[in-house]
């Protein structure tokens, strides 16, 4: 589902705002916005809570060819809700560059507990939602990573491997990681692999 706004401000870098809404652990829909304006996006992180709407992501482009989590696209997304976040962004070439809390210990931490699922260690996770805004409100208006707090990547930890995503055995485009077992795409569900299942039209 897309949706449009008439309020980008002139200089407003992101151009898509991209969530998905899960109605049950393993049944959801996409839905995208077109130009969001800040109030959109502030909603739709206010709006996380970990099940129901556990991510988000901000694409600086309308190409949908170019919304793929790989090195080669710019992107920024954000995890969890409920007072607990994991975000990242790629940057200018900047794989995955994360928040970090070097108080934070090794722990992990769960932050998406429907579908597939996703936890973070204890020192990737910000529990403060205005150091959140904050962070997401940069990249939004401007594509950068905000400098008032401490990020850590490839300048950190040294070069990474090239990630290449798994592509969907049905349709051959991106799956959001290598243990999805439903394409957002065509909407094919194999969790079990003998009683396929469509979850929606395409």
């Amino acid at each position: 589902m897309k949706r449009g706004s008439h309020a980008l401000p002139p200089n407003m870098h992101a151009k898509v705002l991209d969530f998905v809404t899960y109605e049950s652990h393993w049944e959801w829909h996409d839905e995208q916005i077109l130009l969001p304006n800040w109030s959109q996006i502030e909603e739709a992180i206010r709006r996380l809570d970990q099940f129901h709407y556990p991510f988000l992501h901000l694409w600086p482009t309308l190409d949908g060819t170019h919304h793929q989590l790989t090195e080669d696209c710019e992107w920024l997304t954000l995890i969890g809700g409920n007072g607990e976040y994991w975000f990242a962004a790629t940057i200018g070439g900047r794989w995955q560059n994360h928040f970090i809390n070097p108080s934070g210990g090794g722990e992990q931490v769960q932050l998406w507990s429907s579908d597939q699922g996703f936890a973070a260690p204890d020192k990737e996770v910000c529990r403060d939602v205005d150091v959140v805004l904050n962070a997401v409100r940069y990249y939004a208006e401007h594509g950068g990573y905000d400098p008032a707090i401490q990020w850590i990547g490839d300048e950190a930890n040294g070069p990474r491997p090239v990630v290449v995503t798994t592509p969907c055995p049905y349709c051959g485009k991106p799956l959001r990681s290598a243990r999805a077992r439903q394409c957002r795409h065509c909407l094919t569900d194999w969790h079990d692999p003998s009683h396929l299942q469509t979850l929606g039209p395409a």
